[in-house]
Formats: C-alpha cells, structure tokens, sequence
C-alpha cells in the first residue's frame, strides 16, 4: 500500500500537467456520459438510478433495457421510462453496463450478479500484495464499465478475469513458500 501512495506521489511531482490533464478529462467524461450529459448512456444512468430509487428488486426483464436485444425487437421499456434517445435513435445499445444489469436484473439480481464475479476476491484470506494487485484488476473491470459495456463483453470480461487466476496461482506458491521456510 506504501508503495502504491509513493508511486502516486511520484506520478504527481513528475508529471503534474499530465496529472491535471487526465483528471479533467476523467471529470469531464463523468459529466458528460453519468452525471449531466445529453446522451443515451447519462439518460441510462438516469432510469437506473429511477428503478433503484423505486426499489424494483427483480427488475424488468432480461432483455428488456440496454442491450442489443431491447433495441432490436422494441422493448416496452423505453417508452414506459420515457427514455431520450438524443438523436441516436439508431444505436444498438445504450452502452452501459450497470443500468442494463440493475434495470434488467433488479437490485437482488444485480447485486448477486457482482458478487459471484467478485467471488474469487471472498474465497479466502489474501497475502497484502496479492489482495492489491486482485483490487487493481477488479477496479479496472468495474472502473471501465462505468463508460462502457465491458463487463458484458465475454471477450474483455473473461480476459480481466483471468488474470485473477495467475495471481490466486501466486498466492498459493507464496503460502507454499512461506510454510516451507518455516518448517
């Protein structure tokens, strides 16, 4: 954890203009897409948060928001939430991870959903640096699935994931190790 805080630092008062630069553009891209923006992927944000505020707990349907199949076979759900399309009435999906999972799903659907995802983080207890590096690896899926669908991308999802597997390897070896050290 100490080195990760000195890294930070370093990257600061190395290169503090690209610092400043990225982090604009990260506010910049969580106004416009999440929090204020006139697109399709904020007015996602927007029924998501509604259906959760609402407490829908078993959600509208697999296939019914989000997704390629909503849009392909004319989902009832748009038109019930009043959905603005801003101009892009032609897009295949809305491009947004967790107001597909959450509207479709539910909470307890989504919820359950991320947590058997999350499921190799809570097997066990973790060696310091293995636990960081595992963070690391999950912050980037959940992080990038705020801008964008990768979590329901086989590809880039499997992918994220297995890298998880060479570091639980890891651990393993480490522990193997240590008793071995120990003995």
């Amino acid at each position: 954890l100490m080195g990760f805080g000195v890294l930070f630092l370093l990257v600061i008062l190395l290169f503090p203009k690209k610092v400043q630069k990225v982090s604009e553009e990260l506010i910049v891209r969580i106004e416009v897409y999440v929090t204020e923006g006139d697109s399709a992927r904020a007015e996602s944000y927007r029924v998501m948060l509604s259906d959760v505020l609402d407490f829908n707990i078993l959600g509208r349907g697999v296939g019914s928001f989000g997704g390629a199949a909503s849009t392909k076979y004319d989902s009832p759900v748009y038109e019930q939430v009043d959905f603005n399309w801003y101009k892009t009435i032609y897009l295949a999906t809305t491009d947004t991870y967790y107001p597909h999972l959450f509207v479709e799903l539910g909470i307890i659907g989504g919820f359950l959903y991320l947590l058997i995802i999350l499921s190799p983080l809570l097997k066990r207890k973790y060696d310091k640096k293995v636990f960081l590096l595992l963070i690391v690896i999950y912050f980037a899926l959940f992080f990038d699935s705020i801008f964008s669908f990768a979590m329901n991308n086989l590809t880039y999802l499997m992918l994220s994931l297995l890298l998880v597997y060479p570091v639980l390897e890891y651990q393993k070896r480490l522990l193997h190790h240590r008793e071995m050290t120990t003995n």
